[in-house]
C-alpha cells in the first residue's frame, strides 16, 4: 500500500482490511477496529502535526498545522 499528498479515505476503502492491516502493523501502528476505522487510522499516520507560533504578537496564537510526511 502507497500512500501519497492526495491519498483519500476512500482510495484506501479500496484495498482489502487484510491489506490495510499489514500496512499499519509495518508502521507499528494498532490493527484492530472495523475496515473504516483501520482506514482513517493509516490516512492520520500519513500525516504529521507541526505546532507554530507567533511570540512576538501582542496576543500570542498559537497554530496547529497537519502536513504530510
Amino acid at each position: 500500500m502507497n500512500l501519497s499528498h492526495d491519498t483519500t479515505i476512500e482510495d484506501i476503502l479500496n484495498y482489502k482490511k487484510e491489506e490495510i492491516k499489514a500496512y499499519l502493523k509495518q508502521e507499528n501502528q494498532k490493527v484492530s477496529g472495523s475496515k473504516h476505522e483501520l482506514a482513517r487510522r493509516a490516512l492520520e499516520h500519513n500525516l504529521s502535526l507541526i505546532h507554530i507560533s507567533e511570540p512576538t504578537r501582542p496576543l500570542y496564537i498559537s497554530y496547529a498545522v497537519f502536513c504530510l510526511k
